[in-house]
């Protein structure tokens, strides 16, 4: 196996501990280390699926709503969550007609895309993706672009750096969020844990004076 394939790899046996962090649970089998080589290397892409735990009940009809795609389904109301990971050398981070190729595989009509690719896609190809939330086919999908090192690694269990709770709606009322720090969206700790705008995160880190210390900041929009 290549270094790229076993880098690749790596990200596919994160993405578990990802989902954990995020309260999801797969829709795909697992794959072994050959399998996933060769499928990866053969279409230039993995599309991965999962849904929120709430709808734990309804995996087996999801699945077979997203593998023979049915537009009289139930289904079609519960998002899911996709992971597209894409091989290097696609030229997809800066083609938009390259990148549109892997899109076109997003059948299920309400999802959340993350699309992981080996570097930074260019800022035409992220205009072209925001574009998409106006077309019939995508009207339901967002999409959200970030370069392999988001999954590398298990960002929350870095050491030295912050644990990061979503308050609830409740918890987060009695906040004023004009004058607390903030933290972009596509921060790789808030999108571990599945952070959305305007929501309140606390955070529990290492202090000068005592043990541990605890903070409160709120999510904000990224910058491109």
């Amino acid at each position: 196996m290549n270094n790229t394939n076993q880098q690749l790899f790596a990200i596919y046996q994160n993405i578990s501990v990802f989902y954990k962090y995020r309260n999801l649970i797969s829709l795909d089998a697992d794959l072994s280390q050959s399998d996933f080589a060769k499928k990866i290397q053969k279409d230039k892409y993995m599309l991965l699926s999962a849904i929120d735990k709430e709808h734990a009940d309804n995996i087996d009809s999801v699945t077979e709503y997203i593998e023979n795609f049915n537009e009289k389904s139930t289904n079609k109301n519960i998002e899911v969550f996709h992971i597209l990971l894409i091989y290097p050398g696609t030229d997809c981070e800066s083609k938009r007609a390259n990148m549109m190729k892997f899109i076109n595989h997003i059948r299920y009509p309400k999802a959340d895309v993350m699309i992981i690719t080996s570097i930074k896609i260019s800022n035409s190809v992220i205009k072209g993706l925001s574009a998409l939330s106006h077309t019939k086919e995508h009207k339901h999908h967002t999409f959200n672009a970030y370069t392999y090192n988001l999954l590398t690694t298990i960002v929350p269990e870095y050491e030295l750096v912050p644990q990061y709770e979503i308050l609830s709606d409740t918890d987060g009322q009695s906040f004023d969020r004009d004058t607390l720090p903030k933290i972009f969206e596509n921060d790789p700790q808030m999108v571990w844990i599945g952070a959305k705008i305007g929501q309140i995160i606390k955070f529990i880190y290492l202090s000068e004076t005592t043990i541990y210390a605890i903070g409160y900041c709120v999510v904000v929009p990224a910058i491109y």
